[in-house]
């Protein structure tokens, strides 16, 4: 028999160890793709942010592996060029956000790739009411800084960013946040190509008036964001004696 461990994680936690920890869970959610993704934190001094360096699966990351990447020189050879240009835009022109995660995932690709993204089909999708932002497919992003300038655009003042044919950008005040946000956006999204199959005049869409108002109850009761269902993922982890803080 499974005895949960009631217990908070022990602190002290920092935004390097919880970026750590997020890798090995989106990992074991499966939310990774090989090397292609990317996930960093904002680093306390406010001068860089943390990145593993390219070529790492998201499985074998653990906080020693994470690299502080300068706003003022981001240009490191052992981390993905793209990336770095990437978030480096989007932390200098976004002082709020403290967390940016890049992933593509199946269902997330799906999504993106139908005319009018992310539909009001789940309670899931509630959390992106109005929140959401989109950006056109426009390559392999071999123009680095021209293209982080149009995704810091087209961001705007949101927390997730719909990459069309691409996948999705989920930004938090925390890693903690982003996190939270990623997963609900998984599910609903997965819960939505469940339902390709089924014409649109079959579907049960949330009502207008209701969507707002179910946007602000979970703000509300969840706040500080995604800190909960980090704490228990973090218990999750420490069960199955996944290392990330080493």
């Amino acid at each position: 028999m499974l005895h949960l461990v009631k217990k908070e994680v022990m602190a002290p936690r920092s935004e390097r160890l919880d970026l750590a920890a997020a890798y090995q869970m989106l990992a074991l959610l499966g939310f990774d793709d090989m090397v292609a993704t990317h996930l960093s934190t904002r680093a306390n001094n406010n001068k860089g942010f943390w990145l593993p360096p390219f070529g790492y699966l998201f499985e074998e990351i653990t906080q020693s592996y994470l690299k502080h990447v300068s706003f003022d020189n981001p240009d490191d050879p052992a981390i993905n060029p793209t990336a770095a240009v990437l978030h480096t835009a989007i932390y200098k022109a976004r002082p709020d956000i403290k967390a940016v995660f890049h992933v593509h995932t199946e269902a997330t690709i799906a999504v993106s790739s139908i005319k009018g993204g992310l539909k009001p089909l789940s309670q899931w999708s509630l959390y992106f009411h109005n929140q959401m932002a989109t950006y056109p497919y426009d390559g392999l992003a071999l123009d680095h800084k021209d293209q982080a300038a149009r995704v810091v655009s087209a961001l705007g003042d949101k927390k997730i960013l719909l990459l069309e044919n691409h996948g999705v950008i989920v930004c938090g005040d925390s890693a903690a946040e982003a996190f939270h946000y990623l997963y609900n956006f998984e599910r609903a999204c997965r819960a939505q190509c469940l339902l390709s199959h089924v014409p649109e005049d079959q579907l049960i869409f949330i009502p207008e008036e209701m969507r707002q108002e179910t946007y602000d109850a979970l703000m509300a009761i969840e706040a500080p964001v995604g800190e909960k269902p980090f704490q228990a993922m973090l218990r999750k982890l420490e069960r199955k004696g996944v290392i990330y803080a080493d």
